[in-house]
C-alpha cells in the first residue's frame, strides 16, 4: 500500500471523495486515462476523450466500492497485530 504522500505525488487531485485520489494524463491526441487510488490499495479507471466525464466516472465508482466493500474482519485484526504485536 502506498503512502498518502506517494498517492498525493502520483495522483494529484484530490477531493472528488475523502480518501481518494486521482490522476489524468492524456494518452494519445485527445484520448485520456483517469485513474483513482485509495490507501488500501483499491483502484478505479477509465479511458475516454472527455476529462470532465472520465473524473466524474472514476469518483462515481469510487464511491461505489467505498459503499459495498465490507472489510475482513481476521485480515484487519491481522493487519493490527502486524503493526502493534
Amino acid at each position: 500500500m502506498a503512502s498518502e504522500s506517494d498517492l498525493k505525488r502520483t495522483h494529484p487531485i484530490s477531493g472528488l471523495l475523502d480518501g481518494w485520489f486521482f490522476c489524468l494524463r492524456e494518452q494519445s491526441a485527445g484520448v485520456y486515462f483517469c485513474e483513482g487510488k485509495d490507501l488500501l490499495g483499491r483502484s478505479v479507471s477509465f479511458t475516454g476523450t472527455d476529462e470532465r466525464e472520465l473524473l466524474s466516472r472514476c469518483a462515481e465508482k469510487a464511491k461505489s466500492i467505498e459503499q459495498n466493500w465490507t472489510p475482513n474482519l481476521n485480515s484487519a485484526v491481522a493487519n493490527l497485530l502486524l503493526c502493534f504485536g
